[in-house]
């Protein structure tokens, strides 16, 4: 058993029930516990406002009202407010007294939850930071306006990152993670990758909050919003066949997504489409070996070859800069036609022409914000929602 700023932060093996009851001890931010009034009033006062006894934007009893009511110190009240308004539950207005937040945590703040670290290249690639960056989009948009998104509107809203969820109890993010699921200052969570590490330490299952996988294929338990790749394999070979029939064609594609069945499917594709693609002009190569990249651009495309591709694939966007790097850098450079994976509305930089199908991460977030709603409203919904992919632009 791990403790942290007082709660017991329990593993998977015991039962759920044991770390929400002792919440109450991390909900308060200092290295000691806080004396028992001061838990007890807190809770109180954060249970009125949990079940709309004190609604959003109300106005709360003078100091001594509340004081004589909970018979309580004033130097007691003091704190537990503190604390509340620190927590985002209250607000204060200068001389005009203490309020009810008008964007309560538990209604309007979700939670981005990524294995990796903007720091850590091992665990963080492009597609994590197109998600970042349309979460700083829609938080911003959501400060003025609505947003409307798989046919749910979304208020106001805060979009908070945690980092580094690997799934060790020393890491201070996994921590502050549980501890504002079980103080209630989260309306959803949205896994940003299937949260293999969080499920080796608690029971995500019995969770009292919405929450939704973000995941390149369908599974089942949390509402899922999967990325349609197997579209946008289609959809690039259809569209080269569509401009130039049966031209010559080479797929590239991440080293972990190697296998057999993918090989399979890119040659049923290019079958279906028309299109001169053979078994060995299918590659699968790592993120950050520029070196084996060069070394297998220059082989595929060499000059000196009888028929060489013409026309590209490359089905993740992380490999587009190093791949076209090297192909700009052969002595003689081939004319090709590249079709290239992108998360908008960030692009990766390219050395040659290239043109993008991918998919938009606003609707992305969109649909996973429309999932959480109907959590929401339905303890027990599920669904499995596909984004499909689209040609778009280099963002400007």
């Amino acid at each position: 058993m791990t403790w942290f700023l007082g709660f017991s932060i329990v593993p998977k093996n015991t039962k759920s029930r044991s770390v929400a009851k002792s919440a109450e001890h991390l909900d308060v931010p200092q290295r000691t516990r806080p004396p028992s009034q001061q838990r007890a009033l807190v809770s109180e006062l954060k249970r009125r406002i949990l079940t709309g006894r004190l609604p959003a934007g109300s106005k709360l009893p003078t100091r001594r009202e509340l004081s004589t009511s909970f018979n309580v110190s004033t130097a007691t009240l003091q704190r537990a407010i503190d604390h509340l308004v620190q927590s985002g539950f209250l607000a204060t207005r200068s001389t005009q007294g203490t309020y009810v937040s008008e964007q309560l945590p538990h209604l309007t703040r979700i939670a981005l939850a990524y294995e990796g670290h903007p720091d850590d290249s091992r665990h963080w690639t492009r597609f994590h930071t197109a998600v970042m960056s349309a979460a700083e989009r829609i938080g911003h948009q959501s400060e003025s306006t609505p947003r409307r998104g798989s046919d749910v509107v979304t208020a106001d809203i805060e979009l908070v990152n945690y980092f580094g969820l690997y799934g060790h109890m020393e890491v201070e993010s996994v921590r502050d993670l549980i501890r504002d699921v079980y103080t209630h200052r989260l309306a959803g969570v949205i896994h940003v990758h299937p949260p293999f590490g969080l499920m080796e330490l608690v029971d995500l299952s019995e969770w009292p909050l919405p929450q939704v996988e973000i995941s390149t294929d369908s599974r089942d338990g949390f509402s899922c919003v999967y990325l349609d790749h197997d579209a946008m394999l289609r959809g690039a070979l259809k569209h080269l066949a569509e401009r130039k029939p049966g031209q010559r064609t080479a797929v590239i594609e991440l080293a972990r997504s190697a296998s057999l069945q993918r090989i399979k499917k890119a040659l049923a594709f290019g079958r279906k489409f028309g299109l001169d693609l053979r078994p060995n002009w299918i590659q699968f190569l790592p993120i950050g070996n520029h070196l084996t990249v060069h070394g297998w651009v220059n082989l595929l495309f060499d000059s000196g070859m009888k028929d060489h591709p013409e026309a590209l694939v490359v089905t993740d966007e992380n490999l587009v800069e190093p791949i076209t790097a090297a192909l700009a850098s052969m002595k003689k450079p081939p004319t090709l036609d590249i079709i290239a994976h992108a998360n908008f509305p960030l692009v990766p930089d390219a050395a040659m022409p290239v043109e993008y199908l991918g998919f938009d991460s606003e609707e992305l977030l969109a649909a996973c914000l429309a999932c959480i709603d109907s959590q929401r409203a339905d303890s027990t919904f599920r669904t499995r929602k596909m984004i499909k992919p689209q040609f778009g632009d280099r963002d400007s």
